[in-house]
């Protein structure tokens, strides 16, 4: 277990405990995670124009899980004011092994994109992911936009959520707010539960069935995916936006 205090912590710490933990995500990025570890950073801290972006894949057949949550006490811990670094605040883009990954109790606020897995290169890129107890807000470059586009999916849009390719996907209890499209996934066997959605600029949630490669036309399949206990408030171009090959 990685611990991490943008406020107490130091990068020369080995990180391992409460009293010495690491002062910046960019030290987690330097370590290659193994499955079942953890990192933890600490509530009531921001890190400010700071990103995630980890190495390593967990192991769902034997439970050892990769987990991104908070400790100690207060408010969820908060990466802050990344608009101009160019990354998502939590990347799993590029994870070899892409898989059984946990993010909890973390806060994002002002960056392009909040968690984002984009692997185009491979037919399920991500097997695996479960996202709770998030407050994700202001991803939006807050741009004029055109109100009549040929497909809004088409528009530079920043996302709360973005993840190409994913399977086993889980989002519970988290609130998306001023964003210009909270959530786009493509995939199967994905779970939303519990979502608080406002003031979606330009477009609501989209939600693709899964990509079949090898094929003149895109083939895709729904997937089992389920939406409950949700809102969704004051969007742009759609509310839920459901899209397969040929339906929408």
């Amino acid at each position: 277990t990685y611990y991490v205090s943008s406020s107490s912590g130091n990068d020369n710490n080995d990180g391992l405990s409460k009293e010495k933990p690491f002062k910046t995500l960019a030290k987690i990025n330097s370590i290659s995670l193994q499955a079942g570890d953890n990192v933890l950073l600490k509530r009531g801290d921001t890190f400010k124009a700071e990103y995630l972006k980890p190495k390593g894949g967990g192991e769902k057949t034997t439970g050892k899980w990769i987990t991104i949550d908070s400790y100690g006490s207060g408010n969820n811990p908060v990466l802050k004011d990344g608009i101009n670094t160019g990354h998502a605040a939590i990347s799993l883009s590029l994870i070899a092994t892409a898989r059984a990954y946990r993010i909890r109790n973390i806060d994002i606020d002002n960056y392009l994109v909040g968690i984002c897995s984009v692997k185009s290169s491979m037919e399920l890129a991500f097997d695996g992911l479960i996202i709770e107890n998030c407050n994700i807000k202001n991803i939006s470059k807050n741009e004029a936009f055109d109100p009549n586009p040929a497909l809004p999916e088409n528009a530079e849009l920043c996302y709360g959520l973005r993840l190409e390719k994913a399977k086993n996907v889980q989002v519970n209890n988290v609130s998306f707010n001023h964003t210009d499209c909270p959530i786009r996934v493509r995939g199967e066997l994905m779970t939303f539960d519990g979502l608080d959605i406002f003031d979606s600029r330009i477009q609501g949630v989209m939600i693709y069935g899964s990509e079949k490669e090898g094929y003149d036309e895109v083939m895709a399949t729904a997937g089992k995916i389920t939406f409950k206990n949700s809102k969704i408030i004051n969007t742009g171009y759609a509310g839920l936006y459901l899209g397969t090959a040929g339906l929408m």
